[in-house]
């Protein structure tokens, strides 16, 4: 069962960076130097975007920084 999660996992993750590298191209949203933020509030989605941003800045052929900040929106 933990195989299979993982497996479906890595398919689902790589779908998000293949979209984010569509659209990141087709909408020119990485350029050279750029300098990427990422605002980690502790859900799945901030860290997504984290892991997608890291997983584009080793693919792409240009450099560009990412960074992360945690963010507590102090909601109760």
């Amino acid at each position: 069962m933990t195989t299979e999660i993982l497996a479906a996992a890595s398919k689902a993750f790589a779908g998000v960076c293949a979209e984010a590298a569509r659209a990141s191209a087709g909408y020119d949203l990485l350029k050279p130097g750029d300098k990427g933020l990422a605002a980690l509030s502790g859900g799945l989605d901030s860290f997504v975007l984290l892991e997608t941003l890291l997983y584009l800045q080793k693919r792409v052929p240009f450099e560009f920084t990412v960074q992360a900040v945690t963010f507590d929106p102090q909601f109760e």
